[in-house]
């Protein structure tokens, strides 16, 4: 399925290419690969393929993976949180 920007609220079996934005309701279930340039995805969807943003702001050839920092909150926070469990 092709289009400019779409939202999804149903069951979709195959690839969705949007050239824009993708919704995702809660009740949606989809089958397939999702591209698109914004992904917005409620609690309760399903997704069982791979999701591209794509983006003509950040190209991957000049950004250097190896000068950048990631930083996982639940691991920040272990001291304060010795169970490790996660909290939301």
């Amino acid at each position: 399925m092709s289009a400019n920007d779409g939202v999804v609220a149903g069951k979709i079996k195959g690839n969705i290419d949007a050239q824009s934005d993708v919704q995702i309701s809660k009740d949606a279930i989809i089958l397939g690969d999702i591209s698109a340039s914004s992904i917005n995805v409620e609690r309760g969807a399903i997704i069982q393929g791979s999701v591209k943003i794509r983006s003509d702001e950040v190209k991957h050839d000049s950004f250097d993976f190896a000068k950048s920092k990631t930083v996982f909150p639940a691991e920040e926070n272990k001291e304060s949180n010795p169970t490790g469990e996660e909290s939301l």
